[in-house]
């Protein structure tokens, strides 16, 4: 009786599990890397009714019309897009600092956040304490120099060195990027501001 009993929740559990943590397929593209364009699904997990994106930024499984899946990595594709929520997102094949993936790949699938003077891109890991959380990093790039990985664990006053190199020249701007609280999750609302200054400016001469 104990041996059925213990069974039955077990099977009640993977019945829970399956239900909570699922995959579904959204529309999507792929580029591939001699630029020619693929339309069809993209699967992706969602906790309960949350997408989770975090398998995105290493590797993506597409399906074209025909049903038959395609796993690519970063070194196959030039990028890809997805809609979530009616929310399109685009990312990117990109070079990586080990800083960031130090036991694993160089090359990786990075979230493009804001695209202009600066360049900001999202990496998310999972958590693996908590279901259905992550944590994001951010990677940033002006014009055409190298990218670059602003840590999240960095203290206070290497993240403010390190922003001035990047937002330093509006003054005002970087000045309330100081000020900020929690200034890591503002960081995507600073860079956005940022390159409308830069915009405004040369609209103006």
């Amino acid at each position: 009786m104990k041996k059925i009993r213990i069974f039955f929740f077990c099977l009640l559990f993977v019945f829970i599990s399956s239900l909570v943590h699922a995959k579904v397929n959204v529309s999507g593209f792929v580029i591939l890397n001699n630029g020619d364009t693929l339309k069809g699904k993209i699967t992706i997990r969602v906790y309960i009714d949350i997408p989770i994106l975090t398998d995105l930024f290493h590797e993506v499984t597409f399906l074209q019309d025909n049903k038959k899946k395609i796993r690519y990595y970063p070194k196959d594709l030039k990028g890809f897009g997805l809609e979530v929520d009616s929310v399109y997102l685009y990312f990117v094949s990109k070079k990586v600092s080990k800083r960031l993936l130090p036991y694993g790949e160089t090359e990786i699938f990075l979230r493009i956040v804001e695209k202009g003077y600066l360049s900001l891109f999202e990496f998310q890991t999972d958590d693996d304490k908590t279901l259905g959380r992550f944590y994001i990093e951010y990677l940033i790039q002006k014009e055409e120099e190298d990218l670059f990985f602003l840590d999240s664990g960095y203290i206070w006053e290497n993240m403010i060195k390190y922003l001035e190199k990047f937002f330093g020249d509006e003054t005002e701007l970087f000045q309330r990027m100081k000020n900020a609280r929690k200034l890591y999750s503002k960081i995507p609302q600073f860079t956005k501001e940022y390159n409308q200054k830069k915009r405004d400016k040369n609209n103006t001469k």
